[in-house]
């Protein structure tokens, strides 16, 4: 893939695919619950419940691979006082550039790149790139939910 080719598909929309039901909800904080266990104490526990949204917030959602990772670059920046802390947010640009793109059905996906890597790259990367992901669903049922 070429450099202008690779900027191209960084900024091409896609549909991003969201699941809220009520039973994925009581599953995920039945999971959390379980995962923190009696011996960690009350202090881990979810201080709100989990609860599904309504889907007419989160339906139509668009964004982009660049989008996604800008998100990711300014969440994971630690330093903000830093004079590479510009550098720092890019650095999920550098790393990610090719994990993401629109299928052929317009969805956003991992690519072949993407998903050709090995165990422990893939973990990290799924858990940041869902960082980035869910910022931007969040953002965007936050602001159909609160508009202005």
């Amino acid at each position: 893939m070429d450099f202008s080719s690779l900027v191209q598909e960084l900024g091409t929309p896609a549909n991003l695919v969201v699941n809220s039901e009520a039973e994925l909800a009581k599953e995920v904080e039945r999971e959390a619950r379980e995962r923190i266990g009696p011996k960690r104490g009350a202090s881990y526990l979810y201080r709100k419940p989990v609860y599904p949204i309504d889907s007419s917030l989160f339906n139509g959602i668009v964004s982009s691979p660049a989008e996604v990772l800008r998100e990711l670059g300014l969440a994971t920046t630690f330093i903000t006082a830093s004079p590479f802390a510009d550098i720092a947010r890019h650095w999920a640009h550098v790393r990610y550039c090719a994990t993401l793109a629109s299928n052929q059905k317009r969805i956003l996906a991992l690519t072949k790149s993407g998903s050709d890597v090995v165990h422990h790259h893939k973990m990290v990367q799924s858990e940041q790139l869902g960082i980035g992901l869910a910022l931007v669903v969040a953002k965007r049922i936050l602001e159909r939910k609160y508009p202005g």
